[in-house]
């Protein structure tokens, strides 16, 4: 009791298990950038096809929907910190095998695809032990600043480690960028050991409790609290929108607008800065608005920029527009961490993320399957009207809808 006390006096700056899960956010963000950028210009130089590439982005998005099947029941039911120290060993062990074989030259799409699934099942895993330790780091009135600055400095690195990919495969070789996303790992496995986590399930009889029953726990939380199952079914309908474009948007960049590799990295860079706009102005945006209504005109956000994407005809119209749609994605994924957070029980929290992550990816490989085999057929810029239509839609429901009024 008297740690807590302490706890709760101490500012977020102070806090050093805060400072060391903050540094790892950003070491990870970092590498992982330059990874979602290499693995798919590697997979188009070995390949050529809009198809190989978004089957890629597929087989990304499963084990998300595994793991959150599985995982949130894990993640509750054991140590958070002890689960991101085995996922990030896992994505060490994966990374190497990657640089070995490309370094030997025994690489192929399909071992690619394998070790891409391992490797995303590792990461599916570690984000949702990442998000759900952060109550037990910080106070409930320190979240929404904890997850403003969480955001934050990923949206800086979003900003600049693209065009850092694009220079260190220029300059360098696809092997040295896989490796920076190695090195980060590692750091962040350094950082976690030296985390002080608050206990928050010492009183919870594990014993006799089946694994189905943890999981059916986690789902009907999620049902009957509205105030989240409303957004996680805003945000499942808007990732199959995106999923129609993600998987093929570096192969429209490259192979339409006729971007290079420095100017893809550029197009996430610029995306990026309107992400770091939203992250830092949401806490003042909030003290004016309520949460719901920066929820929806979030939305609105997002419907602008894929409006703007379907009129884009070189790459930095292209950048423009990612800039006002990332803008949105970012304003309503603080928003929804933040009250999934403070709504949910501390020792549910591992199930109702996972859970809501399960949903929120469930559509995302159907609509990666569909524009890999649309790209290869039809043109590219109907999969964006397709996608801003229903984005449109979404906003047009939820305006009236009490969420927005109540949260």
């Amino acid at each position: 009791m008297k740690t807590m006390q302490v706890e709760t006096k101490m500012t977020l700056w102070s806090n050093l298990s805060f400072l060391y899960l903050w540094i790892g956010n950003i070491f990870y963000n970092f590498g992982f950038q330059i990874y979602i950028i290499t693995l798919p210009l590697y997979i188009n130089m070995l390949t050529g096809s809009a198809l190989a590439m978004s089957m890629m982005r597929a087989i990304d998005i499963i084990p998300s929907i595994l793991a959150g099947i599985i995982g949130g029941v894990i993640i509750d039911r054991y140590s958070r910190k002890k689960m991101i120290i085995i996922m990030t060993s896992v994505q060490i062990l994966v990374l190497l095998m990657i640089i070995l074989l490309i370094y030997i030259q025994q690489i192929d799409v399909w071992l690619l695809y394998l070790l891409g699934f391992v490797l995303s099942f590792g990461g599916a895993m570690f984000w949702s032990s990442y998000t759900s330790i952060l109550p037990q780091i910080v106070t409930s009135e320190q979240l929404i600043d904890a997850n403003s600055r969480m955001m934050s400095s990923s949206t800086i690195i979003n900003m600049v480690a693209p065009g850092i990919a694009g220079l260190i495969i220029v300059s360098l070789s696809y092997i040295a960028s896989f490796s920076a996303f190695l090195i980060g790992l590692f750091i962040v496995l350094f950082l976690t050991l030296f985390l002080r986590v608050r206990d928050y399930n010492e009183h919870i009889n594990k014993k006799g409790k089946s694994f189905w029953k943890d999981f059916k726990e986690g789902i009907l939380i999620l049902y009957e609290e509205k105030n989240i199952f409303t957004p996680t079914i805003v945000i499942l309908t808007k990732n199959f929108a995106n999923s129609l474009i993600i998987g093929i948007i570096i192969f429209y960049a490259s192979n339409i607008l006729g971007a290079n590799e420095k100017q893809v990295g550029l197009i996430y860079s610029i995306a990026a800065i309107g992400g770091l706009i939203s992250s830092l102005l949401i806490p003042k945006i909030r003290k004016k608005l309520p949460r719901g209504k920066i929820f929806l005109y979030s939305i609105l956000i997002d419907l602008i920029g894929m409006l703007l994407v379907t009129l884009s005809v070189t790459w930095w119209m292209m950048a423009f527009s990612f800039f006002i749609r990332t803008a949105g994605v970012t304003m309503s994924n603080i928003v929804y961490s933040t009250i999934r957070q403070e709504v949910t029980p501390n020792h549910l929290l591992g199930r109702v993320a996972g859970t809501s992550s399960l949903l929120i990816k469930l559509t995302m490989p159907l609509g990666l399957l569909v524009s890999g085999i649309w790209a290869e057929f039809l043109p590219i810029r109907y999969l964006f009207i397709c996608s801003t239509l229903i984005i449109a839609i979404l906003y047009w429901v939820l305006r009236k809808h009490p969420f927005v009024r109540i949260i």
